[in-house]
């Protein structure tokens, strides 16, 4: 995969909070969701994902207008599905096996799943709002990978106009 860019990776949290313009305790993590979606508009970040998230959304119910906010996401050369690979699915098993084998938890399938995507494909960011992923930040199962919120760097707060007062 070309390196010309930062290349981010959303989970299914990050994609389902986004498309459902969900409110969050912290604003500052929706604000590093729409930052991350204006930085891919202007060509500076590739969103990239596993072709798992298919299958998270199919599991989610959304309304129809999120459901084309989307598949049209997936139509830019701005964002990218990674194709299956039989590498993934091997870093998968071994996630899995390297925390089992430690008595640690081992992370759910899914979520082993789209670590190994981004593992694989050598992602510079992966962000969740899954505090448990989150807490793996650094290293997984022995590969380096940075895990995170997404965060704004400026929390934006909506005025209202004088003429709405």
């Amino acid at each position: 995969m070309a390196k010309n860019r930062k290349i981010v990776y959303w989970d299914a949290s990050v994609f389902i909070a986004w498309m459902k313009d969900e409110v969050r305790e912290n604003a500052q993590e929706m604000g590093g969701v729409y930052e991350t979606i204006a930085a891919v508009e202007r060509g500076e970040i590739l969103l990239v994902c596993g072709e798992i998230i298919n299958q998270d959304m199919i599991e989610t119910v959304m309304t129809h207008e999120a459901q084309a906010k989307y598949y049209a996401l997936f139509k830019r050369r701005k964002s990218q599905l990674l194709p299956d690979d039989p590498r993934v699915k091997k870093l998968t098993r071994e996630i899995r096996e390297y925390y089992a084998v430690r008595r640690e938890p081992v992370p759910k399938l899914a979520d082993a799943t789209h670590l190994a995507y981004a593992i694989h494909y050598q992602v510079d960011e992966f962000h969740t709002f899954d505090h448990r992923l989150v807490a793996l930040d650094g290293m997984v199962a022995g590969h380096g990978l940075r895990i995170c919120k997404p965060w704004a760097s400026q929390l934006l707060i909506p005025f209202a106009s004088p003429a709405a007062q």
